[in-house]
């Protein structure tokens, strides 16, 4: 019995292969310690339909997929449509669709209200608490802001703002939103001070605030308070 390593070409890779040579049976048997990657390396291989294109895409966009997607992924617009007729894609304003069977998430609601506004939008005030779950806030209305003024109509539940600038914006959970220290100064007016430090503690205990961050904000609902 012998053993010997050959090179064989695999979906375009050269991979070494283990081969055992039986001299009394006259045949050659392979033993693959390889034979995982070659089976994934086939399923790479493998030319995905649009829509799974699509669905790859979408499931890190909280099922959404827009013109921009497309365009990305090479996929012609009127296969979109076809996946949508066919109630494989929800239309949700133009340009935009959704995955009805994407898997849901507590923080849906926030993807689909930045959708609405648009590519620049980012979460404001009062929601950027509630997507932390900071505070006890429960507002019925997502605030979002954004650089752009909006043409189109929104739903109710989406309460838009303009903003010149977006220093303050980071991504959380693939969302954009401003940052908790800069939430919860927007938020003075608006949430009752009381709720405002509580959430200051909150977002201290989590990481969501720098130290700095943090005497800074305490500082001005200090002064707040006072006025």
């Amino acid at each position: 019995m012998m053993f010997c390593i050959l090179l064989r070409s695999i979906a375009g890779r050269t991979v070494p292969l283990l081969v055992r040579f039986c001299q009394s049976k006259a045949c050659i048997v392979l033993a693959e310690p390889y034979r995982y990657w070659y089976a994934s390396a086939i399923m790479k291989t493998k030319k995905m339909t649009y829509r799974e294109r699509l669905k790859e895409v979408a499931e890190e966009n909280y099922g959404f997929i827009t013109t921009a997607d497309l365009a990305a992924l090479k996929v012609p617009a009127v296969e979109v449509r076809k996946l949508a007729n066919r109630g494989k894609l929800k239309h949700v304003r133009r340009g935009v669709y959704r995955f009805p069977d994407t898997r849901p998430t507590d923080r849906d609601g926030f993807a689909a209200a930045l959708v609405e506004v648009g590519e620049s939008a980012f979460l404001v005030r009062d929601a950027v608490l509630a997507l932390h779950g900071l505070g006890l806030v429960n507002p019925n209305r997502i605030r979002v802001a954004t650089l752009r003024r909006i043409r189109h109509q929104l739903p109710k539940f989406v309460a838009v703002e303009q903003r010149d600038t977006d220093d303050e914006v980071e991504i959380y959970e693939g969302l954009r939103t401003t940052t908790v220290a800069k939430a919860i100064l927007d938020c003075r007016g608006l949430v009752m001070t009381e709720r405002l430090k509580d959430a200051l503690g909150q977002a201290a205990e989590q990481g969501l605030v720098t130290r700095k961050e943090l005497l800074a904000v305490r500082k001005a609902l200090r002064e707040t308070a006072v006025a």
